[in-house]
């Protein structure tokens, strides 16, 4: 029996042969960026308008045609922060290490989550062993936990787990719960705040010194 459109559609978006012929020009368009962000070509950082951003990568999704991948690598490689550019001061992230977007391409790809052990077994095991070294060079014993996606989201999920042992886990008056922090520290965790119900005023500043370490005498 012949294989229907839809079938012969999905056989060719998985087609092994396909991704690698894909895969092999992609690495290649992002090696000839790479050599030119390190050279200095170019600004930093284009200049693109956030609407000008939003009408160039605007699509009628039900009715377009697909863009090729060439021209769309194009034009997000073209509007993209260059963080590999000799110039970039390291605003809020690092330059990639290309071997480091290539482990990503890995995981992209197998697509394991990590919500339970059975769907990510290898990464839970990486996880929890890289874990346990970062928390050594820290001079911790025994160190355990879950990566982030960043400093907000570690934050949040920290201050979860302060509440939950302030609380024991039970009921208890949220109003009660209060958190000091440097007059310096990062928005987030006033945010993380009001995400966990407590009340605007539950977050305290405290004063800082000139190495912008929390003064202990205005802590008292």
């Amino acid at each position: 029996m012949a294989s229907s459109n839809g079938d012969d559609s999905l056989k060719a978006a998985f087609d092994p042969e396909a991704f690698r012929h894909r895969a092999h020009q992609t690495v290649d368009v992002l090696a000839d960026y790479l050599s030119r962000a390190l050279d200095g070509h170019g600004p930093v950082l284009p200049p693109i308008a956030p609407k000008d951003a939003l009408a160039r990568f605007q699509v009628d999704y039900d009715h377009a045609e697909p863009a090729s991948l060439d021209t769309l690598l194009a034009d997000v490689l073209a509007a993209s922060n260059h963080l590999h550019h000799p110039r970039y001061v390291g605003h809020q992230v690092a330059a990639t290490l290309p071997t480091a977007a290539l482990a990503e391409l890995v995981s992209g790809l197998l697509n394991n989550g990590m919500a339970v052990y059975e769907m990510g077994p290898a990464a839970t095991a990486l996880e929890r062993h890289l874990l346990g070294w970062l928390g050594g060079k820290l001079g911790f014993r025994a160190a355990d936990g879950v990566f982030t996606s960043g400093g907000s989201l570690g934050n949040l999920t920290a201050l979860l787990a302060a509440r939950h042992r302030a609380t024991g886990g039970g009921e208890f008056p949220l109003t009660k719960l209060v958190l000091f922090v440097g007059a310096d520290a990062h928005y987030s965790n006033r945010r993380a705040a009001r995400v966990l119900g407590l009340p605007a005023d539950a977050v305290v500043p405290v004063a800082v010194d000139a190495r912008r370490k929390m003064r202990i005498d205005a802590l008292r």
